[in-house]
């Protein structure tokens, strides 16, 4: 729309909406071994989770729905490889600062898979929008906002086969930077997906 901020701070969160995405800041949570969720917050399922944030789920939440993302709130999510998660797709990168430039990678090249397939397939994530229930989100609640092994309660999850197995993803340490520098997460919308006005 003619006048709208090109930019929004919500939180930590910060939209670009030039560009249809947005970033916040993350840590490395852990280097290795399995792991079935890609980003939760510090409060959330740190044993099982590449990345951590101190960023509250509704600032993404509401970020990608000013964005113009339109969330499912699907209460189940199936494990059917034939049968779409419901939901946006977004795109999700890592990003962080080395030296004069910015490194940007794919999430995918973090998680590798334990059948030999090596890094996820690149492809968009689906923002379902987490659960909603009496208190909110279950997002909020539970800190869960990048599934790699399916969950409702997750804003984001994996639409790739194998997202039934707890047993399939593991950390992939060869792309993490060797230190424990701030990186941010961008995730960004799909190109097809109109704006909202």
């Amino acid at each position: 729309a003619p006048g709208q901020a090109e930019t929004v701070v919500l939180g930590d969160v910060v939209v670009d909406a030039a560009d249809r995405s947005f970033r916040f800041p993350i840590t490395i949570n852990q280097r290795s071994g399995p792991v079935e969720y890609a980003l939760v917050t510090d409060t959330g399922k740190t044993h099982e989770s590449v990345f951590r944030t101190a960023v509250d789920p509704m600032h993404v939440h509401v970020a990608l729905l000013l964005l113009g993302g339109e969330p499912s709130y699907a209460t189940q999510l199936s494990a059917d490889p034939l049968e779409a998660v419901p939901g946006e797709p977004v795109i999700i990168s890592v990003a962080w600062q080395e030296a004069e430039r910015e490194v940007v990678h794919p999430l995918e090249d973090f998680i590798i898979t334990t059948d030999g397939a090596g890094t996820l397939k690149p492809e968009p994530w689906i923002y379902n929008g987490s659960m909603r229930q009496a208190t909110g989100l279950a997002a909020q609640e539970g800190g869960s906002i990048v599934a790699l092994q399916l969950d409702a309660e997750a804003l984001i999850n994996n639409p790739r086969p194998g997202r039934f197995n707890d047993e399939l993803h593991r950390v992939n340490p060869a792309t993490l930077p060797p230190d424990d520098r701030e990186l941010h997460m961008i995730i960004r919308l799909s190109i097809t997906t109109p704006p909202r006005s």
